[in-house]
């Protein structure tokens, strides 16, 4: 594993390390998938339940209330058929783990670099600058990271910040346990308002994406976590490496350190570099030599091996 120090040579080259790193990591992944179901069904007071758990539930506590004020008669108070419904929805517990564990990241890294999750270097520098092609793009961002943390903070999510898709999913759940037919006239109009804010909410993530696309550097300018803040460095490691974003995330954690050895690799940045990252993360880190003569297009292929690709 890339944890604390690695010994590269072991007989071993380079790329079967890395290859072997990434299918232990997805096999850990793939196992944890329904522990993480089981945890976060049972609420946050089982023992193995820590913060990111507690989050997740608490996030979906909040998607429940808002659907069942939207779809339920006045005084509705039995959520527990919609949460299990919800909670058996992979993408929507998937999607509230990876929001769940960048929350983590981006108070770790608050104590440890002050780096603000809402306003980090890069994001003041663009929100300052008199030319309006980034700033107004930056200025939107700024204001959805900012409500974005705000609900972190009290563990809850948006449901009109959900991506289209899954709104659609989350929907069609709630239709299934909800529908009623004395109240159907009223569940309209409820949802009506409801997809109208989502089609007028700035989505944080869509926002988070076109900026870092209308970046001169492209996405390398994102990929320095101390610099563009948690959000757009994950945002920038996923559109650099293709990995899906929840993939990005998810690579942050000590068991995944090759896959994100090797997205950083993949989206250009050259060894020195890498190392800079996974420190900022995981301060004891150290990268295997040999790294950082990887050649992208190896690491690229490398990841296509593994799981998380977009």
């Amino acid at each position: 594993m890339i944890d604390r120090v690695v010994h590269p040579a072991e007989g071993e080259n380079l790329e079967t390390a890395l290859r072997h790193e990434l299918a232990q990591a997805d096999a850990m992944a793939e196992a944890a998938r329904p522990v993480l179901r089981q945890l976060v069904a049972a609420g946050s007071s089982q023992p193995l339940a820590d913060e990111v758990i507690a989050r997740i539930r608490g996030m979906l506590d909040g998607v429940v209330r808002t659907l069942l004020d939207t779809f339920s008669e006045p005084g509705a108070t039995d959520a527990e058929p919609l949460a299990r419904a919800l909670i058996d929805c992979p993408a929507l517990l998937s999607h509230l783990h990876a929001l769940a564990v960048e929350w983590r990241i981006a108070e770790q890294l608050q104590v440890r670099l002050a780096l603000d999750p809402v306003v980090p270097p890069l994001l003041e520098e663009l929100v300052s600058r008199d030319d309006t092609t980034l700033r107004n793009p930056a200025a939107k961002f700024l204001g959805a990271q900012a409500r974005w943390c705000h609900l972190q903070r009290h563990m809850r999510v948006s449901l009109v910040d959900l991506p289209g898709e899954l709104f659609e999913n989350v929907l069609r759940i709630a239709h299934t346990q909800l529908a009623r037919p004395g109240g159907a006239e009223a569940a309209a109009k409820n949802e009506a308002e409801l997809r109208k804010r989502h089609d007028e909410t700035d989505r944080r993530l869509e926002l988070a994406r076109q900026l870092v696309s209308g970046l001169e550097g492209g996405v390398q300018s994102a990929l320095s976590i101390s610099q563009a803040g948690v959000t757009l460095f994950l945002t920038a490691l996923a559109m650099g490496s293709g990995l899906d974003r929840q993939a990005a995330v998810l690579s942050t954690d000590e068991a995944q350190l090759a896959r994100l050895a090797l997205a950083l690799r993949s989206a250009g940045l050259e060894a020195a570099e890498i190392q800079r990252q996974l420190l900022a993360l995981h301060p004891e880190t150290v990268l295997p030599s040999g790294l950082g003569s990887l050649d992208s297009s190896l690491a690229t292929t490398l990841l296509d091996s593994g799981h998380g690709r977009a």
